[in-house]
């Protein structure tokens, strides 16, 4: 809620979460960005969730895979081998006494996730390399490449820069770029089969189909504008509509 710079929200002013309303904090959202985020894909039908839970919520969905991977309560028994995950937890968390309704949590899962891509840090790359003074680091195609990123339309390039921006190539803000869907959607629109972005939170028809603007160091691709299968067309499209 704070925006602390260099706090990954723990600046004990709470993090806000599409469980809560816009603008109050998740009392769940754990302790960092990290371990908010980690807690969300396994909600959503269109990634981790699939079509089989509709009627669990965010949180029941949560605490039931909790309860499976522990082999607890009501999904007990559904996995064959419990202790080998109760092992890494009691190990991980220094409880070797502790059973697994105390320790495999859906706190203590986001938890450990949050630790996990904390860790990844990715500064090795053939771009960083290349800024500091490697020429070698590039091809000639990455140049090439480059060269369209960072020059203007009217220069003749696809302007990338100008949303791509940063030592992440991310200006952190959310734009509509006219991308086509991809996907179920989010249950938006006349069909149904639409994902309105921003909008969703906002509820500002300026934020309607805005979606924020994908750091681009060390990431897997996944973004409205991947309906293109090749990079081609994306820079074309942006050319036209962008």
């Amino acid at each position: 809620m704070g925006k602390t710079p260099g706090k990954n929200g723990n600046d004990g002013l709470g993090i806000r979460t599409p469980d809560s309303s816009y603008g109050i904090a998740d009392p769940k959202a754990g302790g960092t960005l990290t371990q908010a985020q980690a807690r969300f894909p396994i909600t959503s039908n269109e990634e981790m969730k699939g079509f089989n839970h509709l009627t669990k919520d965010n949180q029941t969905i949560r605490e039931y895979l909790a309860k499976r991977l522990g082999g607890y309560g009501e999904a007990q028994g559904e996995l064959n081998d419990h202790s080998f995950w109760l092992d890494k937890f009691k190990e991980a968390f220094r409880q070797p006494e502790a059973n697994a309704e105390q320790l495999i949590t859906e706190q203590n899962i986001s938890f450990a996730l949050a630790q996990y891509e904390l860790s990844q840090v990715f500064t090795n790359n053939p771009w960083l390399s290349y800024i500091k003074g490697d020429t070698t680091a590039l091809n000639d195609s990455a140049k090439r490449g480059a060269i369209l990123f960072y020059q203007s339309k009217d220069e003749g390039g696809a302007g990338c820069v100008s949303c791509h921006s940063g030592d992440f190539f991310t200006d952190e803000q959310f734009h509509n770029i006219a991308a086509p869907q991809l996907g179920h959607g989010k249950g938006d629109g006349a069909s149904g089969h639409e994902d309105y972005g921003r909008y969703r939170e906002t509820k500002q028809e300026s934020d309607k189909f805005a979606f924020r603007t994908p750091k681009l160091i060390k990431r897997c691709s996944y973004r409205p504008m991947d309906a293109f299968r090749r990079i081609r067309k994306p820079n074309r499209f942006s050319k036209t509509f962008g």
